[in-house]
């Protein structure tokens, strides 16, 4: 299941693989891109779902969008790369 989460002017794209009865639960974030082969929003790993045990939240990250970067780790604008600041 796909779900976008907009806060503000910037939209949040995750994938969710939730499994019932599990105690596990894996977050796996981008890692370089080639922007040759593929746009955001990327879910690296996604085609592991059958491999991995228990839940599975995949994150694209939204560094990546409009910037012409490969390689974000959650940074690459002046925009704070956070949903929530305390």
């Amino acid at each position: 299941m796909r779900l976008e989460v907009i806060n503000e002017d910037r939209t949040y794209h995750f994938l969710l693989c939730l499994r019932k009865r599990t105690d596990h639960m894996l977050v796996i974030s981008n890692d370089a891109i080639n922007l040759e082969k593929k746009r955001p929003p990327v879910f690296m790993g996604s085609t592991w779902t059958d491999s991995l045990r228990g839940s599975l939240i995949f994150i694209d990250d939204p560094t990546l969008h409009g910037t012409g970067l490969r390689f974000g780790c959650g940074q690459g604008t002046n925009y704070p790369s956070c949903l929530w600041q305390s």
